[in-house]
């Protein structure tokens, strides 16, 4: 049986009736780099897990009474964005993590309307509303870049675990994938939330999840960059902000404990670029982190600080 620690996180084994750790004693490592390959192109989008109790029926009741505009977006990759306190003069673009939607994102949204920002809610490609089966990484840039064009631009972007990462991608995607994508997201100030830097820290988690030799893992890199249509190590955020400078002002919430996106990440973010801030959470892991009330004040105090 999957355990609860195992679902909302950055992968899911696709077998319900098999643990991480069954599936590693259990399964030949072809069958195990199959399945690696199958969480990173086929996510499953899942409701508020019931165990996260505060954040379902926060979201329930947010949802539900909060006025918002559901737009679907034109372009290549067809995605839906909830808009909340539509006509503001401030813009905020939030996307959520891998297998979730707009709906995990509801603490950061009221937070951010309570700031006076108009915050387009944007559920990825795969995910909640947004059609598709099968994901390929560069669509989900696209869709951030679609959300900019037609109801942006942003003058703030927060991003939890893979919405971070891909928001961090798209503000060098068109030096990521100049052959798809012609546009970069020019948002300046950005809050991470227990987010990856690149695309090859999701291989490493999918490695260590399910005991992959370093053969299968070059090899899940080869079908993963066929996947995102390009190579893989041009979706590093760090290599691309080193580069561009674009964003002036970051705030990264990691926990050490994260067992699902590595804090080293965000500390290798701290210490590659200027004026990244790292704020470190205790006992918080990688989804309490999105909606605890400790994040939003580290989100208000940042906030607070750029009036």
């Amino acid at each position: 049986m999957i355990r609860p620690s195992h679902i909302q996180q950055l992968f899911v084994p696709p077998l319900p009736f098999l643990s991480l750790e069954q599936a590693r004693e259990r399964v030949s490592e072809r069958a195990r780099l199959e399945m690696a390959y199958l969480m990173m192109s086929r996510p499953r989008t899942f409701p508020v897990p019931l165990w996260h109790h505060e954040l379902l029926l926060h979201s329930r009741q947010f949802f539900k009474s909060k006025k918002q505009k559901e737009i679907t977006l034109s372009g290549d990759s067809p995605a839906v964005v909830h808009v909340f306190n539509v006509g503001a003069t401030k813009k905020a673009l939030v996307a959520h993590g891998w297998m979730g939607s707009s709906a995990f994102m509801s603490r950061v949204i009221e937070l951010l309307t309570s700031f006076d920002y108009e915050v387009s809610a944007v559920d990825l490609p795969c995910h909640g509303k947004s059609p598709g089966s099968r994901l390929k990484w560069h669509e989900s840039v696209n869709v951030i870049l679609q959300a900019q064009s037609q109801l942006g631009p942003f003058d703030l972007c927060v991003g939890h675990s893979y919405g971070g990462a891909m928001s961090l991608a798209a503000t060098g995607s068109d030096d990521v994938a100049p052959e798809l994508i012609h546009s970069k997201l020019e948002t300046q100030t950005m809050v991470l939330i227990a987010s990856p830097t690149s695309l090859m820290e999701g291989i490493r988690t999918a490695r260590d999840r399910l005991n992959l030799s370093q053969q299968s893992m070059r090899k899940l890199a080869v079908r993963v960059s066929d996947l995102a249509l390009t190579e893989i190590h041009r979706l590093d955020g760090i290599s691309i902000q080193q580069q561009l400078k674009s964003l002036k002002r970051v705030l990264c919430l990691h926990d050490p404990k994260d067992d699902v996106v590595s804090y080293e990440s965000s500390v290798r973010l701290r210490d590659a670029l200027p004026n990244v801030k790292l704020k470190t959470a205790s006992g918080l892991g990688h989804m309490r982190i999105v909606y605890d009330a400790w994040s939003m004040t580290k989100i208000r105090d940042f906030l607070q600080e750029q009036k």
